[in-house]
C-alpha cells in the first residue's frame, strides 16, 4: 500500500520541482539589463559583433538594390535613346565585423572623406523644331516613320523635339511632354544643342 501511495508522491513531486524550476529560470535577468547591469567585455563584443554583422547584411542587400535599379535605368534610356549622366554603381563594403581590437573604446577613429564623381560633360543633342511652312505653324507627328501611321500629337512652332533616332527621311523624337513619335525631316529644322 506504502508504494501506491509513494510512486504518486515522487511523480507529483518530481512536475512541482519542474515548474519551479521553469519559473526560477524565466524569472531570471537578462545580462546588461537594468537589473543585471554588470556584463563581460566578451559578451559585449559577441553582441556587438551580432549587430554589426545585421547591419553590414542589410548595407549589402540594399547597395545590390541599388546597383540593379542603376541597371533598370541605364537599360530604360538606352531603349529611349536619351544620355544621361553616367553614374558610378555603389562600392561594396567590408562585410565582415570588426574585430575586438577594431572596436572603439572612447577615442574617434578617422573617417575616410566620400569620393565625388567626376563631372562628365554631356554630349550635344540633336533637337528638331518644326518649320514654318505654307503658313502652318503645326506639325503632326505620327506613330512611325511613314506619312501612313497614325498622328499621335500636333507639335507648335517652337516647341522642342529630342532626336532620338533616324530612319530614312523620318526622327523618331521625344516630344516635350515625354511622348515618343515620328516627325518628317521636311518639316522641322534640326540644331544640335
Amino acid at each position: 500500500m506504502r508504494t501506491k501511495v509513494i510512486i504518486p508522491a515522487l511523480i507529483l513531486t518530481f512536475i512541482i520541482g519542474i515548474l519551479i524550476g521553469q519559473s526560477v529560470i524565466a524569472g531570471g535577468v537578462t545580462p546588461g539589463s537594468q537589473a543585471d547591469p554588470l556584463v563581460t567585455k566578451a559578451f559585449v563584443e559577441n553582441a556587438l559583433n551580432s549587430q554589426i554583422s545585421q547591419l553590414q547584411q542589410q548595407v549589402a542587400q540594399l547597395q545590390a538594390q541599388a546597383n540593379a535599379l542603376q541597371q533598370q535605368v541605364a537599360f530604360l534610356e538606352n531603349q529611349l535613346g536619351v544620355k544621361a549622366p553616367i553614374q558610378n554603381q555603389i562600392p561594396a563594403t567590408n562585410t565582415q565585423p570588426p574585430s575586438p581590437s577594431q572596436s572603439q573604446t572612447g577615442s574617434q577613429t578617422e573617417t575616410e572623406k566620400p569620393t565625388v564623381p567626376p563631372v562628365i560633360s554631356q554630349p550635344k543633342q540633336k533637337v528638331a523644331y518644326p518649320k514654318e511652312s505654307n503658313n502652318s505653324t503645326i506639325v503632326n507627328v505620327r506613330s512611325g516613320p511613314g506619312t501612313n501611321f497614325d498622328i499621335v500629337a500636333k507639335v507648335h512652332k517652337g516647341s522642342k523635339m529630342i532626336i532620338l533616332d533616324e530612319k530614312n527621311d523620318w526622327y523618331r523624337v521625344k516630344l516635350e511632354d515625354g511622348k515618343l513619335a515620328w516627325v518628317a525631316n521636311w518639316v522641322v529644322d534640326v540644331k544640335e544643342e
